[in-house]
C-alpha cells in the first residue's frame, strides 16, 4: 500500500501561477516520488495579487487574479492543504472552500510557518499577539493541533519579559 493511499497532497495558492509552481513543484515531485499524489496541476491562478506578508490585500479584482480548480479531479478526493507561510490564513480558508465546492474532502491544513510583523518602535507584532494570547489560541485550537498542546505559563523564559 503507498503512503497516504487514500489522500491527495494540495497546495495553497500563491499570487501567481509562476510562483505557485516555483515554489510547491520541487515539493511535489518529492512527495510524488515517495509515492504520495499531489494535485498542483489541477489548480490554474490567472493574473496577479500582491502577497500579504508583503503588505498587500486579499481585496483583489477578479478580472485581473482568479483561481480555478479541475472539479472532476477533485470530486470525492481526501486532501491534505499544505501552505507555506501563515499570514492571515485567508488565503487557505477561500482555497479551502474552493476544493470544497468542487467535491473535496479537506482533511487537514499544514502550515510551515507564520508570518510575524513588527514594529521595533511601538513594540506591536510579537508581544501585542502574545498579550493578546494569540499563540495560546493557536495552541489549543483543534484546527492547527488536533490533539492538542499544553502550554507551560510557569516556563523560565524571558518571552514575556521583553519590553
Amino acid at each position: 500500500m503507498r503512503i497516504l493511499e487514500a489522500f491527495v497532497a494540495g497546495f495553497a495558492t500563491c499570487s501567481t501561477q509562476w510562483k505557485y509552481n516555483k515554489r510547491f513543484g520541487y515539493l511535489a515531485a518529492i512527495l510524488n516520488a515517495a509515492g504520495i499524489a499531489t494535485a498542483n496541476e489541477h489548480v490554474h491562478i490567472f493574473g496577479e495579487r500582491k502577497p500579504t506578508h508583503n503588505g498587500g490585500s486579499h481585496v483583489v479584482n477578479e478580472d485581473i487574479y482568479h483561481v480555478s480548480v479541475d472539479g472532476e479531479y477533485f470530486k470525492g478526493k481526501q486532501v491534505i492543504l499544505f501552505d507555506d507561510l501563515l499570514t492571515s490564513g485567508k488565503t487557505i480558508e477561500d482555497f479551502r472552500r474552493k476544493l470544497e465546492a468542487a467535491g473535496a474532502y479537506v482533511e487537514r491544513e499544514i502550515f510551515l510557518a507564520r508570518t510575524i510583523h513588527h514594529d521595533p518602535i511601538s513594540n506591536r507584532g510579537v508581544l501585542q499577539e502574545m498579550a493578546e494570547g494569540f499563540y495560546e489560541a493557536v495552541a489549543h485550537s483543534k484546527r492547527c493541533f488536533p490533539q492538542g498542546v499544553n502550554i507551560n505559563k510557569k516556563s523560565n523564559n524571558n518571552y514575556n519579559k521583553v519590553a
